[in-house]
């Protein structure tokens, strides 16, 4: 039975299925790791999902979007469990491992995006560490209809032929950062209203400077000093506002350096280690694994494995 969701009704979806490009939609798993095929000159790939099986446990560098249209499904983000309803939307981190479970008929629509590209923006690292943690709206939070409706639009540019295509989506990607952020009640902070956009402001430099800088020392005294705040207050603000701790934050932007570095057949690994800036072979090791699942060097194994 179709469910009431929002934008898509059973006719829109249906309609989507028969325009999806099946060529791009299919799925290459070489141990965990998922390389998404996405269509040319592209670095998003949505389709309309209606396979009955078990997605085991994988992970890709691209985020992931999740809305159950048709019946309930079941998903595994590391240890948690989440059971997502039809019209509820699920964003899945890239670099999670997780697994889904579409065993019971369904339907649901499925987002990938690489938003690698869109990290030089000033304050777009900002908006998506709000996002380094899965995160679900649900039909009763306030920003809902908002996001669903973007979500929508996003569809509809898809299959949409103008050479403006790619600038139309992520155009609305930011747009569904900007929602979540400035609206989610997760979102609030203990800092007055007033007084917000000043810290906002200063952790957009901070955030600029990581980006910038990430393979030096960065202390937490040296970005306290960028924003303006003592070593204390900062890393308690820095925390609040971006749901994770600086040095989680830093050793996060490594990792995703080294993943690239590491897709570089003969560049040593322990080159790798110090050029995306750890401290030491170990450090990096620890970091990856923790992240990925796999070390640096089943993860290059992974990446290259036809």
């Amino acid at each position: 039975m179709q469910s009431e969701v929002p934008y898509f009704t059973k006719e829109i979806v249906a309609n989507f299925r028969t325009m999806q490009d099946r060529e791009y939609i299919r799925r290459t798993v070489t141990g965990e790791y998922e390389p998404v095929n996405f269509p040319p000159n592209s670095s998003f790939r949505f389709w309309v999902n209606k396979e009955l099986k078990t997605y085991e446990k994988h992970w890709h560098a691209s985020t992931e979007i999740i809305v159950p249209i048709e019946n309930r499904m079941t998903v595994h983000v590391k240890q948690q469990e989440y059971i997502l309803n039809p019209g509820e939307i699920f964003v899945i981190p890239d670099g999670e491992l997780h697994d889904l479970d579409c065993t019971e008929p369904g339907v649901r629509l499925v987002f990938l995006f690489n938003l690698s590209v869109l990290q030089p923006i000033n304050g777009f690292p900002y908006l998506n560490s709000t996002f380094s943690q899965p995160v679900l709206i649900r039909p009763t939070d306030a920003i809902y209809d908002k996001e669903m409706e973007l979500l929508y639009r996003m569809f509809e540019d898809y299959y949409n032929q103008s050479s403006l295509r790619e600038l139309m989506i992520f155009s609305k990607m930011i747009n569904f950062h900007v929602e979540y952020h400035e609206n989610h009640p997760l979102m609030s902070s203990s800092v007055p209203k007033q007084y917000e956009k000043s810290v906002m402001d200063r952790l957009n430099m901070v955030f600029f400077y990581i980006n910038q800088h990430y393979t030096e020392d960065i202390p937490l005294e040296k970005a306290a000093e960028i924003a303006g705040f003592s070593k204390y207050h900062f890393a308690r603000i820095f925390r609040e506002f971006s749901g994770q701790t600086f040095f989680d934050y830093l050793c996060l932007q490594r990792i995703k350096a080294a993943e690239r570095l590491l897709q570089v057949p003969d560049k040593a690994i322990t080159d790798i280690a110090y050029q995306a800036g750890f401290g030491s072979i170990c450090a990096f090791n620890r970091a990856f694994k923790k992240k990925n699942g796999c070390t640096p060097s089943e993860y290059r194994t992974k990446c290259t494995e036809e």
